[in-house]
């Protein structure tokens, strides 16, 4: 199950979360394992230089440039159905 990745920039996170994943070795363009995925968008560890780190799902996506776990034509659909089901009100 192990995926490999490449960190994107850091610059979509907040200074003390970048700054504190600088810490720990990683960088721009490094290149990093997935090592288990929590579900429900839970946790997810990674590995570096044979060191494992917890990020929350979002700061991975932020990362990585990870893809939702819908496909857009699937989303594009739900949308649709819900605008055509939900009611116009006027004032």
């Amino acid at each position: 199950m192990q995926q490999n990745y490449i960190l994107h920039s850091f610059d979509c996170l907040n200074t003390a979360t970048a700054a504190r994943l600088h810490d720990m070795g990683l960088c721009e363009g490094c290149p990093i394992k997935v090592v288990q995925k929590y579900p429900f968008h839970g946790p997810v560890i990674i590995e570096n230089d044979h060191q494992r780190i917890g990020l929350r799902y979002t700061v991975f996506a932020l990362l990585t440039e990870a893809k939702t776990l819908i496909p857009t034509t699937v989303w594009n659909e739900i949308i649709s159905q819900v605008i055509e089901i939900s009611p116009v009100f006027s004032m």
